[in-house]
């Protein structure tokens, strides 16, 4: 049979450790998100997750956004726009 959730098949694959590196990862990326105020990110962040309960493509390279969302620069997203000045 083929396991087709993203989270079971890296617990039963992978092991525990990697399991709970995963899971503190993904609390840490929303602690993140949350405390620099980046809804977008934690809603996106949120969707992921939900998908990868669903499908087994979290841990493959080519699908996995979690790792690059850990060493992202987030600078761009945390300047605060000035609407007040107008061209």
């Amino acid at each position: 049979f083929y396991i087709d959730s993203s989270f079971i098949r890296i617990l039963l694959m992978e092991g525990i450790f990697v399991f709970l590196a995963l899971m503190f990862l993904l609390w840490f990326l929303f602690k993140c998100y949350y405390q620099l105020n980046l809804m977008l990110f934690v809603i996106a962040l949120m969707l992921i997750v939900l998908s990868s309960v669903i499908d087994q493509h979290l841990n493959e390279m080519s699908f996995n956004v979690v790792l690059l969302s850990a060493l992202a620069n987030l600078d761009y997203w945390q300047k605060e726009i000035d609407f007040s000045k107008r061209v």
